[in-house]
């Protein structure tokens, strides 16, 4: 089984700090929308969207550089990966990442690993923290499996930047759809 989505997420991680609180489910009115004929999401206005910026991504959305001495940039984005023939449900393919993914963040901590139900449906909400190079990171995933494919959205911050992203990275994942 190809851990494309995963390894993919973490790439990005590696390409890629503070906002006004508003409520979780709220998007600010100022914010843009991003949309393709499957999917839509919002986004601030002062953040990059990349349509396409690697094999298997689908998009990815990059926060500004928060000044100087700035080197991680957070961001989301959004992969899938095609499952026909994998016979996968949400909790194999949750449980199959996890394993396939603990050698690549060995160090790290699953901080969360919750099933949800959601207007998009059941999606299991993942958040762990690991280092790479000289980054400190939290990951928080919303992960679906619908119509044998895998659909992962990804959130990361610095940790020591997580606190003022807290409530931007709920709202960004939160104003995720599907389109019917």
């Amino acid at each position: 089984m190809k851990i494309l989505g995963i390894i993919t997420g973490i790439v990005v991680l590696l390409n890629a700090c503070s906002s006004p609180k508003n409520e979780v489910n709220e998007v600010p009115s100022d914010w843009k929308k991003y949309s393709t004929n499957k999917v839509s999401i919002s986004f601030p206005k002062n953040w990059k969207l990349n349509e396409q910026p690697q094999e298997g991504v689908q998009f990815n959305i990059l926060a500004p550089i928060d000044g100087k001495n700035d080197d991680f940039r957070e961001n989301i984005n959004y992969i899938t990966q095609n499952l026909t023939g994998k016979s996968m449900d949400l909790t194999a393919f949750v449980d199959l990442s996890l394993n396939q993914i603990k050698p690549i963040i060995a160090k790290g901590t699953t901080l969360e690993s919750e099933l949800k139900n959601g207007p998009e449906g059941p999606f299991q909400r993942l958040r762990y923290e690991f280092k790479v190079t000289t980054f400190s990171l939290v990951v928080t995933q919303y992960v679906w499996v619908t119509n044998n494919t895998s659909h992962i959205l990804t959130f990361t911050a610095e940790k020591d930047a997580l606190p003022a992203y807290e409530s931007i990275s709920e709202q960004l994942l939160n104003s995720f759809h599907f389109k019917n």
